[in-house]
């Protein structure tokens, strides 16, 4: 058995999961641009090996809880927060959002 090659896409990526290759670069190029601590966060969760949902992912839970209105949201389970400022984003500043993590050092990371 030959060792497997590492990819050269973050984990949360998921590259040819859904989407073969080219498509899936395609839908990752027209994302726009995040804000610096999403970046940071996205690139620590690659160097740290943590799952995180990724912004394509992130995108439709937010355009989720903005559809229902959602003033509040609770997550299970959520390793350093990423997907915790896409909610606190969907529910606005009235909103609230419940972040927990089994894993004290996640939780002192978000």
């Amino acid at each position: 058995m030959t060792p497997s090659k590492k990819s050269s896409h973050p984990v949360w990526r998921h590259h040819n999961f859904i989407t073969v290759g080219p498509v899936d670069d395609y839908l990752y190029s027209m994302l726009p641009k995040r804000e610096d601590v999403l970046a940071e966060m996205e690139q620590y969760a690659t160097e740290h090996n943590i799952p995180i949902v990724g912004p394509a992912v992130a995108r439709i839970l937010e355009q989720l809880a903005l559809m229902i209105n959602a003033h509040t949201v609770f997550e299970l389970g959520s390793a350093i927060g990423y997907s915790t400022i896409w909610w606190a984003q969907a529910v606005g500043e009235n909103g609230r959002v419940i972040y927990t993590d089994g894993d004290a050092k996640n939780a002192e990371r978000a």
